[in-house]
């Protein structure tokens, strides 16, 4: 009997999807994720057969990619015939898949990727939970949003960056000044100076990761001193800490956002938070929420690994 080109070796074809690239680029030219990939490859491999592809530029449509690279005990090797996928985990974070199948599931759905990846549209779906923000190419259109939002201080984010690149927080006669490009967002300042009781005494953001509706992981990052930007890449420090210290309106909030993903299928994403007194706000979501680091907590790391691969097991089994 002929096995079905979706699977490989008995085992249905998992395809993680990173940016146009050479094998050992970003993420796995850094230690920690290339030690977390390969914890996670581990574990997986025995219910897939795992392949690695570099950028969308390879999609061919179907669920099948030109060629990239086999996964096994361990090792790559090239694997230049085309690969049809059962599973695709999406982690390209420059252009989303355009479709999925009814016989292959991209996690995240193109439609969430995309609701998720386009900030202003979030907020259009979700402003009850987020502060006032407008979408600006120039100048003249900064002057405007600026004179709408409450308060004295405003941010802006590029909407072609992450990791905090771009990002200008500053009061609003400072903040054009500051600027080089005038194409992204403005946003209403969420002045998290009060921290959340029992967890951070000053400015943070706190992150919740969501995989399939539940929560699995935690964690705050702080700013370096001196600044208000808390990403890992501006010198932010991060903070780990238990389920169950989640804030009770986090938890609420993140459940009601959830329940809208519900129609997308299987899911992965994270939600970043700040407490403005005691009210939360979503700073922004974040459909690439990065695999979790040994140095973390052996404990959080291994139950991220499992449930990341419960939810793509679940998505080749739909």
């Amino acid at each position: 009997m002929t096995e079905s080109p979706q699977y490989h070796n008995g085992k249905p074809i998992l395809v993680i999807l990173f940016k146009k690239g050479e094998l050992h680029d970003y993420p796995l030219n850094m230690r920690v994720y290339r030690e977390s990939y390969f914890d996670f490859f581990k574990i997986a491999e025995r219910y897939f057969s795992i392949f690695v592809v570099r950028g969308v530029r390879l999609y061919r449509g179907r669920g099948t990619f030109d060629n990239g690279y086999r996964y096994a005990h361990g090792a790559f090797s090239r694997w230049r015939t085309p690969i049809t996928a059962r599973v695709v985990f999406d982690k390209d974070g420059e252009r989303c898949l355009p479709d999925q199948g009814r016989d292959w599931t991209v996690v995240n759905h193109p439609r969430l990727a995309r609701l998720l990846h386009r900030k202003e549209r979030t907020h259009e779906v979700f402003h009850r939970y987020m502060k006032a923000m407008y979408r600006v190419y120039t100048r003249r259109g900064c002057l405007r949003a600026l004179a709408r939002l409450a308060g004295c201080m405003a941010v802006f984010k590029p909407v072609d960056q992450v990791g905090g690149r771009g990002v200008v927080i500053a009061s609003k006669i400072m903040l054009l000044r500051k600027l080089r490009s005038y194409d992204g967002l403005i946003e209403e300042f969420i002045d998290t100076s009060g921290g959340i009781p029992g967890l951070t005494p000053s400015y943070h953001d706190l992150r919740v990761v969501i995989l399939d509706g539940k929560i699995i992981e935690t964690y705050i990052r702080v700013p370096k001193p001196g600044s208000l930007i808390s990403n890992f890449a501006r010198g932010g420090t991060c903070h780990y800490y238990p389920l169950s210290k989640i804030p009770r309106k986090v938890r609420e909030i993140a459940a009601r956002v959830d329940r809208d993903f519900v129609e997308f299928g299987h899911r992965v994403y994270s939600i970043d938070f700040g407490f403005e007194g005691d009210t939360p706000y979503i700073i922004e979501m974040n459909e690439q929420p990065g695999l979790p680091f040994r140095e973390h907590g052996m404990a959080n790391y291994r139950r991220w690994h499992r449930s990341l691969l419960a939810v793509l097991r679940k998505a080749a089994h739909n």
